[in-house]
């Protein structure tokens, strides 16, 4: 019991860095995932964890180690921003998509949460999962804390390693919708020209099927690159994630 009362506080500070890291790094921070599960996930993980973190925490009164719980929460959500920027890729693809279809309200278009960016980040999350890619991210947050133990010392390094992944997230996002972009414009394209020789036809009406099915086509046809993407953009959060930490450790 002596044993196990003196791990308690460190066990506290893994769980609080586990759990700000798993509210928004992917793939957990899927908005399906209910936040009851996101707590169970990072305890489980806390215990699983605290044997890593070999650091002792000595004894801290009821503020200081308020604080501390508190400093260790933002060390993972920080950590998790970093890769969740990362893969933010996938969201700007979405939301290319959801402002060229016009799917959803302006409203839900205007906050980024189309139906077709929630699917494309759903998809990509399914990917990161198939390829092992939350495994990846465990193992980062296992050398975060040995290369930076709950409680050590914060000392800001160089920002590049992080801003570099965040950098090329609108390139990956417009290579991402590229393909499915230029099959709806290609219909707009046909539907334009033929509409213009033989206006009688009235195939103006049937452009909102016609641009849907070229998405669809669009889509299907560059499903192999979306999924290297996503295997490239989940390689990309994990190498953010250790970079932050490496930024946040920097001795």
């Amino acid at each position: 019991m002596s044993d196990w009362g003196a791990q308690l506080p460190l066990a506290g500070l893994v769980f609080a860095r586990c759990g700000g890291l798993v509210a928004v790094a992917p793939p957990f921070n899927l908005r399906q995932l209910p936040v009851s599960l996101r707590v169970g996930l990072a305890a489980a993980l806390a215990i699983a964890l605290a044997p890593v973190a070999t650091v002792t925490v000595g004894a801290m009164g009821p503020g200081v180690y308020a604080a501390a719980l508190v400093r260790e929460a933002a060390v993972g959500v920080l950590t998790g921003f970093a890769a969740a920027l990362a893969f933010h890729a996938f969201t700007i693809a979405g939301q290319l998509l959801d402002a060229c279809l016009g799917t959803g309200d302006g409203a839900t278009r205007a906050a980024g949460q189309g139906p077709l960016t929630a699917f494309t980040y759903t998809l990509a999350a399914a990917i990161f999962v198939a390829i092992d890619g939350h495994h990846w991210v465990l193992a980062a947050l296992a050398d975060g804390l040995r290369a930076l133990p709950p409680g050590g010392a914060i000392a800001l390094g160089d920002p590049a390693g992080v801003l570099a992944p965040a950098r090329a997230m609108l390139y990956a996002g417009v290579a991402i919708a590229a393909p499915t972009l230029a099959a709806i414009y290609a219909a707009d394209l046909a539907i334009g020209s033929f509409d213009r020789v033989a206006p009688g036809l009235g195939l103006a009406e049937a452009a909102t099927p016609v641009r849907w099915s070229a998405a669809l086509l669009g889509f299907a046809f560059a499903l192999p690159l979306f999924a290297a993407l996503a295997g490239d953009q989940a390689a990309g959060a994990v190498r953010a994630l250790a970079a932050a930490v490496e930024l946040l450790g920097h001795q």
